[in-house]
């Protein structure tokens, strides 16, 4: 990757092509019955690059679960962790890393629903959102495991890639200031979100 995070292209879900078919066909199923209105409202107009506007709605989703900032440090819409993954996935177009991202997406939006609770993890309550990333993190299905760990993983990096996050973590940042890349997945390589006060809003 660009970022340098180590992220392999050959994606993160490690089962056979018989079992991500066919959660494939049971997710693609699943979204052509699915009103967007509820994701359009959660991501404002913020437009996706790779990921579609479900599946960022839901990357988003999952970064608020995710990150609990710390005092002074931006929360993970403020550092518009979910549009910047987006924007790197775009480097990788036709690899196994995006179709394993958009897989894990839906798996994690769709698994609910077949709990407990019976609605999407993007309408759960914090709490509940929590409790069901908890049960992924220790499930012995590897699929599940391997999505939340994933996400998780590419969640964080980009966040506190964050240069507003370094101090909490004690880091004082490079020692040559930094230049711009055209081709880079900053905050300053997004495009402004349409009808936003300063084009940051959104995940």
């Amino acid at each position: 990757m660009r970022t340098g995070s180590g992220v392999s292209r050959r994606g993160f879900l490690g089962a056979g092509a018989v079992g991500l078919g066919a959660l494939g066909v049971a997710a693609s199923w699943l979204w052509l019955r699915t009103d967007n209105s509820h994701y359009r409202s959660m991501i404002g107009g913020a437009v996706p690059v790779v990921l579609t506007v479900g599946e960022l709605a839901i990357l988003q989703a999952l970064a608020d679960a995710f990150v609990e900032p710390a005092q002074d440090a931006p929360s993970a819409r403020e550092a518009q962790t979910a549009r910047r993954i987006d924007r790197e996935l775009s480097f990788h177009l036709g690899s196994k890393l995006v179709s394993d991202v958009k897989l894990s997406l839906s798996l994690i939006e769709w698994l609910p629903l077949a709990g407990l609770s019976g609605r999407k993890f993007t309408t759960l309550t914090p709490a509940e959102k929590l409790s069901f990333l908890r049960a992924c993190e220790t499930s012995r299905w590897s699929i599940r495991n391997q999505a939340f760990a994933g996400l998780k993983f590419l969640i964080l990096f980009f966040y506190y890639s964050d240069d507003r996050t370094w101090p909490t973590i004690g880091y004082a940042g490079p020692t040559v200031p930094e230049k711009f890349f055209a081709g880079g997945n900053r905050i300053s390589n997004l495009s402004p979100i349409p009808g936003s006060v300063d084009g940051r809003a959104g995940g």
